[in-house]
C-alpha cells in the first residue's frame, strides 16, 4: 500500500476512534462535537439537567435535535464561557432554565436554529450577550417566551442580545408572537439589542427581524423598553430599516406604535388593507381597459 493511502486510513481510523455516543442519562461531563459524536436518550429522560450528562461550553451542537430526543426541559448552571455552536439545532418547545451567573449563552452561534415555542428562564442579567461571535441569522424564536429577571444591581443592566457583534447578526430572525418578561430595573443602563455601537441587528430592510405579534407588555423597566425600540429601529445609527411589527404587537404602558414608527420600525399592512389595495389596482386597470 502506498504511504499516502496508509496515512489516509490511519487518519480515518483515528477519527472513528474519537467518535463517541453519549446518553443524556450518563453521569459525565463532555465537550460534545456533533460532527463525530452522537447524542442519545435511551432512558427516555424528559427533564434533563446537568446532574447527569453535562455539556461543556464550547461544544459543537450543530444540528442536534434535543426536541426529537424527547427532552421537554433542560436545566443548567452554564454561564456561557466558550463559544457553543447551535447552528440548525432543534430546541423547539423546550423549557430552558439557566440559573447560573451572568452571560448565559455568551458568544454562542444560533444561526438557523429552531427555538419556536421554547421558554428561556434566566436568573440574572446579560443573556445572549456577545462580543463578536454570536449570530442569530434566520433563527426561529417564534412563540418563544423570554423570562429574564434582573436581580443584581450593577453597571450592565439588561444586556439581552446586547454587545458588539455587527449589524447583520439578527438578519431574518423570527421573533413573531414571542413573549418578553424583562422584570426588575436596569439602573438606567439597559442595552437590550444593542448589537454594535449605534446599530442594530438588521442587515437590510428585506431581512429585518420579525416581531409581529410579539408581546412586550411584561417589560417592566422603561429604560429597557426604550433601548429595545431604539436599537431595533436603526441599522447604522441613521438608516431606518427597523424590525417588523404589526397590529398584534403588544407594547407596555407608555409606548405606542408611533414610537416604533419614529424609531424606524416597519409595519406589516393588515390583510384587509392589502385586499383593498389589490381591489383598487384591479379597478384602475379595469378603467384603463375601458378607456
Amino acid at each position: 500500500m502506498k504511504k499516502t493511502g496508509f496515512l489516509a486510513l490511519s487518519l480515518l481510523a483515528a477519527g472513528v476512534a474519537n467518535a463517541a455516543v453519549y446518553d443524556i442519562g450518563d453521569i459525565n461531563t463532555v465537550t460534545f462535537d456533533s460532527s463525530v459524536d452522537t447524542l442519545t436518550n435511551t432512558g427516555g429522560i424528559t427533564d434533563w439537567d446537568n446532574s447527569t450528562l453535562n455539556i461543556n461550553d464550547g461544544s459543537n451542537m450543530t444540528g442536534v435535535d434535543l426536541a426529537g430526543l424527547g427532552v421537554t426541559s433542560w436545566t443548567s448552571s452554564s454561564n456561557g464561557g466558550a463559544v457553543t455552536n447551535w447552528t440548525n439545532a432543534n430546541l423547539s418547545g423546550i423549557a430552558l432554565n439557566f440559573s447560573g451567573g451572568n452571560n448565559q449563552f455568551r458568544d454562542d452561534n444560533w444561526n438557523g436554529a429552531n427555538l419556536s415555542g421554547a421558554t428561556f428562564t434566566v436568573g440574572n442579567n446579560q443573556p445572549f450577550v456577545s462580543t463578536n461571535n454570536s449570530s442569530f441569522q434566520n433563527t426561529d424564536f417564534s412563540g418563544t417566551t423570554f423570562d429574564f429577571t434582573y436581580t443584581t444591581a450593577g453597571a450592565f443592566g439588561f444586556n439581552a442580545f446586547g454587545g458588539d457583534v455587527g449589524s447583520d447578526k439578527l438578519a431574518g430572525a423570527d421573533f413573531s408572537d414571542s413573549v418578553w418578561l424583562f422584570t426588575g430595573t436596569s439602573d438606567g443602563d439597559a442595552d437590550a439589542f444593542n448589537i454594535g455601537p449605534g446599530s442594530t441587528s438588521i442587515a437590510t430592510k428585506a431581512f429585518a427581524a420579525d416581531f409581529s405579534g410579539a408581546d412586550f407588555s411584561g417589560v417592566t423597566d422603561a429604560d429597557t423598553m426604550g433601548e429595545i425600540v431604539a436599537n431595533l429601529g436603526l441599522i447604522d445609527g441613521t438608516t431606518n430599516v427597523g424590525a417588523i411589527y404589526d397590529s398584534n404587537t403588544v407594547l407596555p404602558t407608555g409606548f405606542t406604535t408611533a414610537d416604533l414608527d419614529a424609531a424606524g420600525w416597519q409595519t406589516i399592512p393588515e390583510p384587509s388593507s392589502l385586499l383593498l389595495g389589490v381591489a383598487g389596482m384591479g379597478l384602475m386597470l379595469r378603467r384603463r381597459v375601458r378607456n
